[in-house]
Parts: C-alpha cells; sequence; structure tokens
C-alpha cells in the first residue's frame, strides 16, 4: 500500500480475524487484473530477499515482474515511491467521486458544505458481505450547496440517533476528521473522535463523496 503521508509503499500486514495482532483491512477486495507468481519468478524473488521466504504472491502484473522493488520491499518494509519505478494507480472512480484522503480534504468539504449546517440526512444505505462493509448517505442542504451523497467504505463504527420528538430534523453543525487512516464524521461540532457520542456518528477507513443534486 501507499502511506499519503510518509509517500512510500509500504508492507503491511492483511486483517486475519483470529489473528491477536492487528493488521490492515482491504477496503476493496478487487483483484481482477492480479495475476499469481509462479515458479521460476517465485524462485527468483526468494533468492534476492535474505531475511524472508515467500512461499505465495499474487498482485499486479508489472508488481509481480518487478524482482527489484518487490525483494526491496519484503526486505525493507518501506520503499519511497520517488524510487520505486512502479506504476501509480488511481481510484477507478475517481470520474464519478471525489475522495477525502487528507484533514485539507475533510476541511475543504466542510467549508463547501457549511459546515453541515441547515442540512437534513435524507437517506442512509448499509451494506455488507463477506468482504465488503459500507454506508452510504444522502445529505440534503440546498440553502447553502444542494444535496450530496457521501459513502463511508471499511465501516469501523456507527451510531444512528434520530431527532427526539418535538425536534426537527436540522442539524446545526458537524464534524469531520482524518486521523491515523480513519474517517470520523458526526452530527455536532467536536474537537476529537468520540465513539461514546450520543449522537450520529460514523467511523470508517475512506469517505467519498459526490453532489447529486
Amino acid at each position: 500500500m501507499i502511506n499519503p503521508y510518509t509517500n512510500c509503499f509500504e508492507l503491511v500486514r492483511y486483517l486475519e480475524k483470529d489473528d491477536p495482532v492487528p493488521g490492515y483491512e482491504m477496503i476493496r477486495p478487487e483483484r481482477k487484473d492480479w495475476i499469481i507468481a509462479q515458479g521460476k519468478v517465485l524462485s527468483e524473488i526468494n533468492l534476492r530477499c535474505k531475511s524472508v521466504t515467500v512461499d505465495c504472491l499474487s498482485g499486479y502484473e508489472d508488481v509481480i515482474n518487478h524482482r527489484k522493488f518487490l525483494s526491496a520491499l519484503l526486505e525493507q518494509k518501506s520503499i519511497l515511491v520517488d524510487q520505486a519505478e512502479i506504476k501509480i494507480r488511481r481510484f477507478d472512480d475517481e470520474q464519478e467521486w471525489n475522495y477525502i484522503l487528507t484533514q485539507a480534504d475533510a476541511n475543504a468539504w466542510m467549508e463547501q458544505f457549511a459546515g453541515f449546517h441547515d442540512s437534513v440526512l435524507n437517506k442512509l444505505i448499509y451494506e455488507e458481505d463477506d468482504q465488503i462493509r459500507k454506508i452510504t448517505a444522502v445529505f440534503d442542504n440546498t440553502g447553502w450547496y444542494g444535496v450530496a451523497e457521501l459513502c463511508f467504505e471499511g465501516l469501523v463504527a456507527m451510531n444512528l440517533r434520530p431527532a427526539q420528538e418535538n425536534f426537527d430534523r436540522y442539524l446545526y453543525g458537524g464534524t469531520l476528521l482524518v486521523k491515523d487512516e480513519c474517517i470520523f464524521w458526526a452530527d455536532d461540532v467536536m474537537q476529537a473522535e468520540d465513539l461514546s457520542y450520543e449522537g450520529s456518528f460514523i467511523k470508517a477507513l475512506n469517505l467519498k463523496w459526490r453532489k447529486i443534486g
């Protein structure tokens, strides 16, 4: 994976449910363009590595065929993107969605959407299968911006608290924080993530948005 804060390719552990050591959860498990390293290719990678042995390996063809890069990554655990000579792949839906990757992205979105002031949550869809957990939320803020669809992928935690009786549905503020490679949204102004918050909040590994009205 590429760490946007260090601008490095980093070797990370995959999340296994029975593993006591935390790893990384894959948000999108799409592998349609991957190939499996076999025979001579796998043997050559292992010959280059001094401290690790690889039993199986799969990935994009240009990455699998870059033996020098793979062996260096396996040994060093981190390589600067500028030194890797590897094609950087973009999100395949960047023409449809805007991604929130940094706090600067989050701040720009909050300014654009008036900090969720006077907005209402019109729809919330939760989807889950063996590999994907995501929430799609539609917010209407026509007084300031319009209607926006937010897609939270890799759901970590959430709490939904509807408006109480004799209260309207309008939000008076919101929070959007990017920290420790996670996104935290809440329906009130907060200075830090708080999973004990009694209002509505969503914590996920990724967030993308688009204007739909």
